[in-house]
């Protein structure tokens, strides 16, 4: 299923990303001074929003050949406080160039304000039953809790000590300090690079490291995306009542990566930051790779405002990816042991290695504007130490290993 997750949060990420260009450079996509002045007027107002309840409906499909695997997720919540703000994170170069190190940060903005979140996941591939996975969040002064029961339901022979895994008792609501745990993950890192035989931290550069792959400053330049970017207004409507202004952004996505002028920034920036003795790719090379990873690629953004208040009522981003043969994590991993050619009928790798069509279709609606009641901790939560957690999250990215400091496989 991680897979389906990953591609629902490049939707929403691109979504969250475009937004926050827009604001550095006031982009408004051929609208005219009268609309432009809506949208941000819309994005000031939600920036300013107290509070909020949402619902989420989003279907996420993949298909290769004549096989569709489906996941849906659906649900809502509701927040209390600031939002911090993700898309300025996101397009922050430092987080980029170093993720772990900026999860600090994440850590303090998520103090700034409580939520809830209960979504449904289900995943329903070719053949199998569907699989259905209920989660339920809370987040209260930094703390997030999960509801283990809805999580981990009990099946009939079940025992309390076998739930959730590896002979763990995981029930009722339980918490961990987020703040806490993301201002130790750096270190938690480093030290896992160590156990695994690395350098004992994190390389320069980030995760990814600077040296290899040089993107660490890029940004999309403003004429890249007054070219491939548009927004437009359509007809005005009623939703629930009110009378609503339509905002529909379309973004060409292939279009944005083959850009000459984006693609020469990329080749300069990966020339520069080149390891000694290799040669980098010429923008040509580069346009030729993207070109073949976005064959087919469409995303739109269509959201609702209120005339009278600003505030958005609904968004719903739709993207369509299609990805040639082998551009896939099987397609990557090479054809099955002992062929020239992969098989789809004998491997899954094989069978990721085929043309495949990605559909992502989320769907939010907001409500109750600044009147949403405090979020409160869930009754009879037990909140996790920090360092035993820690010591959790090493054993579990240890197989094999033995927790810290009891010497227990």
């Amino acid at each position: 299923m991680h897979k389906f997750v990953l591609l629902l949060l490049a939707a929403l990420l691109l979504t969250i990303s475009f937004t926050a260009s827009a604001q550095d450079a006031r982009f408004c996509g051929g609208l005219s001074d009268a609309d432009c002045e809506l949208l941000y007027a819309s994005e000031a107002a939600m920036a300013g929003l107290e509070s909020a309840t949402f619902t989420v409906d989003a279907t996420l499909a993949v298909t290769r050949g004549d096989e569709t695997e489906t996941t849906t997720v659906t649900g809502g919540g509701s927040w209390v406080g600031a939002l911090p703000n993700f898309g300025a994170m996101m397009n922050n170069p430092m987080t980029i160039a170093d993720p772990f190190g900026a999860l600090g940060g994440l850590g303090e903005g998520l103090t700034a304000f409580d939520g809830t979140l209960n979504l449904l996941i289900t995943n329903m591939d070719p053949g199998e039953e569907p699989a259905t996975r209920d989660i339920q969040l809370v987040l209260v002064d930094g703390i997030g809790y999960v509801n283990f029961d809805a999580l981990f339901p009990r099946e009939e022979g079940d025992s309390n000590d076998n739930r959730g895994g590896r002979g763990m008792n995981l029930s009722g609501w339980g918490g961990v300090n987020l703040v806490e745990l993301l201002a130790a993950m750096p270190n938690i890192m480093g030290q896992m690079g160590g156990m695994m035989g690395g350098q004992g931290g994190m390389p320069a550069g980030g995760m990814m490291g600077g040296g290899l792959t040089g993107v660490g400053d890029m940004n999309i330049p403003d004429d890249v995306l007054m070219n491939h970017v548009t927004i437009t207004r359509l007809a005005d409507a009623d939703y629930n009542g009110t009378t609503v202004a339509v905002f529909q952004t379309t973004v060409d996505i292939g279009g944005i990566m083959t850009d000459p002028t984006l693609l020469a920034q990329m080749a300069a920036q990966m020339a520069e930051n080149a390891p000694e003795g290799t040669t980098a790719m010429t923008p040509e090379q580069m346009g030729a790779a993207m070109g073949a990873m976005f064959p087919n690629t469409s995303f739109t953004n269509t959201q609702m405002i209120g005339l009278e208040d600003n505030f958005v009522r609904s968004r719903m981003v739709e993207m369509t990816l299609e990805t040639a043969g082998g551009m896939g994590i099987g397609g990557m991993m090479g054809a099955a042991p002992g062929r020239a050619e992969p098989s789809p009928a004998e491997t899954p790798e094989a069978a990721a290695a085929l043309p495949a069509t990605q559909v992502v279709s989320v769907a939010f609606a907001f409500d109750q504007f600044n009147s949403v009641a405090a979020i409160s901790v869930p009754e009879g939560a037990e909140v996790i130490p920090t360092e035993d957690l820690i010591q959790l999250l090493q054993f579990f990215m240890m197989p094999g290993g033995s927790l810290p400091g009891t010497g227990r496989p």
